[in-house]
C-alpha cells in the first residue's frame, strides 16, 4: 500500500516523513496519470504562489478530486481512500465543514479538509495550569490583530475553553479580548458572522482613540431561563502602546484571578514580533505565554532566553503543524459511537461495569462515522478537541492517559455540565439559536416539534444545564452529557 502525495507545499515534506512509518510514499504532479488501486491515503497539498488566489488553488484541488472519483483504477477493494485535503481559503474551508461532498466523491473517498491556519490556531494551549472546579483563576486570552488568524484563534478558543470552575461560580467565565487599531469594521463583521453567539453573550466595546475612553456594554436580553454561555468578549480599539491598555495588561499579568495568554495574530511576522517585544515588562517577569504567528522559528531558535525575556512561542510554522493520524477524528468517531449507544438505549449495558470493560464494535463505529454528515462530524470532532482540556481539569496529564480507566461519579456529574456548556457555544458558533418563548411552548405541547424546529437550526436544548428537559424518548437529555463524560477515558484511549 502507498501514501500518495500531490503538491509541493512545504508541509508536504513533514507529511512524507510521517507517512514513511506507515506505507510506501509516492509523489505525483497534478497532471500525472494516477493509479489509485494501491493507495491507502492521499494528500493533496497545493502550494500557494504569491500571485495566486487561494480560492483558485482550492478549486484546482477540488476539480482533481472530482475527476479522480469518476476515474478508473479503483481495484476490487470497497475500502475508501482517506484524503487529506489542504484548503487555503478560509471561506472554502468553512463551506466544506458545513456541506457534504458529492455522492460519487463520498463513495470512493473519505475526505478531511484542513486549513493550516486553523490547525496552527488549535495548538495554542489556553490553560497554563489545569483549571479545576476549585480554581479561582479564569482563563483570559488577549489577541492582538484582526483578520483571519485572529478569527481562527478566537473561534478555536471559544470551542475549547470551557472549565469546571464556571459550574461552581458563574462569574468565572473565560474572557477573550481582541485588540486592534482598526477593529471597528472587522469586529462588526465578526459579531455578525456569529450573531447567535453574541446575542447570548456578554461583551463590551472599548475605544481608546477618543479623548476620553468610551466603553459600551452588551448584555443578553433573552435569559429567561438563566445564562448559558460561559465565555465573555471584549473588543478594544487601541494600539499596543496606549497607556490605558498597557496598564491593563500589566494588571492582568500580575492578577491571581486569571491565567493570561497573549497571541500576536497579524499576517505579518515582523508586526507580531514588534507587538510582542513592546508588551509591558510584567509579562516577561511573570513568563506569560506570548504566542507569535510566524512561518519560521530561525530567530527564536538561534537566541537564548532568560528569566527577563518574554516567553515567546511561535505558531504558524509553515513546514509543520499537521498530524496525519488525525487524533481528533479518531476520538470524534468514538464520541459519535457513544452518542449512538446512548440514543439507542444501550447505555444500560454499561451499568455496574467500568467503561474500559465495554467492548467497542470498531467496524460498527466506522460504519456509523461513514454515514455521518459533514456537520455532525464537525460536532463530534469539536467535542473530541476538548478532551485534553477536560483531562487536565481532572488532574490527568498525558503521561497518565494509558492508566486512566474510570471517572468517579461526582466528576462525571461535574464534567457533564462542562460538556453541555461547551456544546451550547459550539451550536451557537455553528449558526443555531435557542427557542423563542412561543417556540418553546410548541415543544412543550408536542415534543415532536423539537425535530421540526431543528430543520430551521433552532434547538430546544440550547439552555442552561439545570433547565434541560426530556427528549422524545422521555429521558432527560442530560444523559448524553453524562455518558460522554463517563466515556472520557474510552474516547481518549481510542487514539492509536
Amino acid at each position: 500500500m502507498i501514501s500518495l502525495i500531490i503538491g509541493n507545499h512545504p508541509l508536504s515534506r513533514d507529511i512524507e516523513s510521517q507517512c514513511r512509518s506507515r506505507y510506501q510514499v509516492k509523489r505525483c504532479d497534478w497532471d500525472d496519470a494516477v493509479d489509485l488501486r494501491d493507495c491507502a491515503e492521499l494528500f493533496l497539498t497545493p502550494d500557494l504562489p504569491d500571485a495566486a488566489a487561494a480560492s483558485d488553488v482550492d478549486n484546482r484541488s477540488l476539480s482533481w478530486l472530482a475527476k479522480a472519483a469518476k476515474g478508473e483504477g479503483r481495484g476490487d477493494s470497497d475500502e475508501k481512500i482517506r484524503v487529506h485535503l489542504m484548503v487555503h481559503s478560509l471561506l472554502t474551508f468553512n463551506y466544506l465543514q458545513q456541506h457534504d461532498f458529492a455522492s460519487d466523491i463520498r463513495e470512493r473517498f473519505d475526505v478531511y479538509p484542513f486549513n493550516l491556519d486553523d490547525e496552527w490556531s488549535k495548538t495554542i494551549q489556553l490553560d497554563r495550569d489545569p483549571v479545576t472546579v476549585q480554581s479561582e483563576a479564569s482563563v483570559h486570552l488577549v489577541i492582538f490583530g484582526s483578520g483571519d488568524i485572529a478569527e481562527l484563534v478566537a473561534v478555536n478558543a471559544a470551542h475549547r475553553a470551557h472549565f469546571p470552575n464556571y459550574v461552581r461560580n458563574h462569574e468565572l467565565k473565560t474572557r477573550i479580548t481582541v485588540v486592534d487599531e482598526q477593529i471597528d469594521r472587522w469586529g462588526e463583521d465578526f459579531r455578525l458572522r456569529y450573531k447567535h453567539l453574541f446575542d447570548y453573550s456578554y461583551y463590551r466595546l472599548v475605544d481608546t482613540s477618543k479623548t476620553q475612553m468610551v466603553v459600551d456594554f452588551h448584555q443578553p436580553d433573552n435569559l429567561e431561563g438563566g445564562e448559558f454561555v460561559d465565555i465573555e468578549w471584549e473588543f478594544v480599539k487601541s494600539s499596543e502602546n496606549h497607556p490605558a491598555l498597557r496598564a491593563k495588561m500589566s494588571q492582568w499579568a500580575l492578577s491571581d484571578k486569571q491565567q493570561l495568554i497573549v497571541v500576536c495574530a497579524s499576517r505579518s511576522a515582523r508586526r507580531n514580533l514588534t507587538v510582542a517585544l513592546r508588551l509591558p515588562e510584567e509579562l516577561a517577569r511573570q513568563q506569560v505565554p506570548v504566542h507569535v504567528y510566524m512561518h519560521d522559528d530561525v530567530l527564536l531558535s538561534a537566541t537564548q532566553s532568560d528569566g527577563s525575556s518574554f516567553n515567546l512561542i511561535p505558531f504558524g510554522l509553515v513546514d509543520r503543524g499537521y498530524d496525519i493520524s488525525l487524533p481528533s477524528v479518531q476520538m470524534g468517531m468514538m464520541v459519535n459511537y457513544i452518542n449512538n449507544l446512548c440514543y439507542n438505549d444501550n447505555i444500560e449495558n454499561w451499568s455496574g461495569q467500568p467503561l474500559y470493560a465495554v467492548e467497542v464494535d470498531e467496524s460498527e463505529c466506522m460504519r456509523q462515522w461513514d454515514r455521518l454528515s459533514a456537520v455532525k462530524r464537525k460536532s463530534s470532532i469539536c467535542n473530541a478537541a476538548t478532551i485534553p482540556v477536560k483531562m487536565r481539569s481532572m488532574g490527568i496529564v498525558p503521561d497518565d492517559w494509558d492508566k486512566f480507566y474510570e471517572v468517579p461519579q461526582q466528576t462525571i456529574d461535574l464534567m457533564a455540565e462542562v460538556e453541555h456548556n461547551r456544546w451550547n457555544v459550539e451550536e451557537l458558533l455553528l449558526g443555531w439559536r435557542p427557542c423563542t418563548p412561543e417556540e418553546q411552548k410548541l415543544v412543550e405541547e408536542d415534543v415532536q416539534q423539537k425535530e421540526v424546529l431543528k430543520q430551521m437550526k433552532i434547538h430546544y436544548d440550547l439552555r442552561p444545564y439545570s433547565d434541560l428537559r426530556p427528549d422524545r424518548t422521555g429521558r432527560p437529555v442530560t444523559i448524553y452529557d453524562i455518558c460522554l463524560s463517563a466515556a472520557i477515558p474510552l474516547i481518549a484511549g481510542s487514539v492509536k
